[in-house]
């Protein structure tokens, strides 16, 4: 999935779980890949199996937490991101998804304060696209426009959520130069 080959790495994860049906990694990499091709149900089961096979562990849980985010079922999401995050606390990945359901809870103050220690146990460049995702859902527009243009280049996502917040502040010709970048 790495290398951009998900049809291969599926088959990968069906063969070895084929092979061995107790492999709590195959059952983390499948459930992986069926939550990103949004078969959310399916992936979740193999979470839990990988989670029942090997005991907790902090990737499977956040692994778990995003796809019931993405389920909208916040409250297991909320619990799966607090257990990944005691057994690992300097996960960045983890902090982020975990601000992200907190945003989309309500709680602000909460979300701000979870991309805060992300950027503790990373670096203001790891977080700087999710940091100005989260201003500009607030109403802090330009503040989230200083943290994109200070970070130089920037890769497609970053462009795209520059050239919403230029649309949003009706600078219409310096979104289209981001939308079409």
């Amino acid at each position: 999935m790495v290398h951009g080959k998900p049809e291969d790495a599926e088959k990968v994860a069906r063969a070895a779980l084929r092979a061995n049906p107790r492999n709590a990694h195959a059952h983390n990499l499948f459930g992986t890949i069926l939550s990103e091709k949004n078969e959310l149900p399916a992936g979740e089961w193999h979470f839990r199996s990988a989670l029942e096979l090997a005991g907790p562990n902090a990737a499977v849980l956040m692994n778990l937490g995003l796809n019931l985010m993405k389920q909208g079922r916040v409250e297991e999401a909320d619990a799966a991101f607090a257990q990944s995050h005691e057994l690992a606390p300097q996960d960045m990945k983890t902090l982020a998804y975990w601000s992200t359901l907190q945003e989309a809870r309500g709680d602000l103050k909460r979300a701000g304060e979870l991309l805060d220690q992300a950027e503790g146990v990373s670096c203001a460049a790891d977080v700087n696209l999710l940091r100005a995702n989260f201003l500009a859902r607030i109403g802090r527009q330009k503040e989230a426009l200083t943290i994109l243009d200070a970070a130089g280049t920037l890769a497609g996502e970053a462009h795209l959520a520059r050239g919403r917040i230029h649309d949003r502040l009706g600078d219409y010709p310096a979104a289209w130069q981001d939308f079409v970048t």
